[in-house]
């Protein structure tokens, strides 16, 4: 498995998609998640601990943030493995086990099916080998028009 480097395809519009205010992953954005990912060929991963500011129940990650997160994830692997700007479809979560706040996250994701404009993805939220939530998305290639001009 390669790892994505500076110079591959999707990586560099990546970069500046981070350097945004995206909830997910972008860094100026005060009260986002952050969501640093790695790249492969065949995946994209990430580590995160999520703070008590995003529980839901007490010392359990708000449900919707865990849906975020595999959101942005499953929307990283068809932007950097495809290099295409995808919108979400249809994203369906499996709660397997609750997420617990300040407990290490790795979230994984990638694409499963190309069906011409249409990314079928998977994703996955684990902690100490336990898988905790998996998710199953379609997103829909729509190329550059979700760009600002600012980016």
């Amino acid at each position: 498995m390669n790892k994505k480097t500076p110079d591959t395809i999707g990586y560099k519009a990546e970069k500046e998609h981070v350097e945004s205010n995206c909830f997910g992953c972008g860094v100026k954005n005060p009260i986002g998640l952050h969501l640093t990912c790695t790249y492969a060929e065949d995946s994209v991963t990430a580590e995160i601990v999520i703070g008590k500011n995003f529980e839901g129940y007490p010392g359990v990650v708000h449900g919707g943030i865990v849906t975020t997160l595999l959101d942005e994830m499953m929307a990283k692997a068809v932007y950097v493995q495809a290099n295409i700007r995808v919108a979400t479809a249809d994203l369906r979560l499996r709660f397997l086990s609750p997420a617990r706040v300040e407990e290490r996250l790795r979230l994984v994701a990638s694409i499963r099916k190309v069906d011409g404009r249409k990314y079928y993805t998977s994703g996955r939220m684990e902690a100490g080998g336990k898988i905790l939530a998996e998710a199953e998305g379609l997103f829909i290639g729509v190329g550059e028009s979700l760009r600002s001009e600012k980016g």
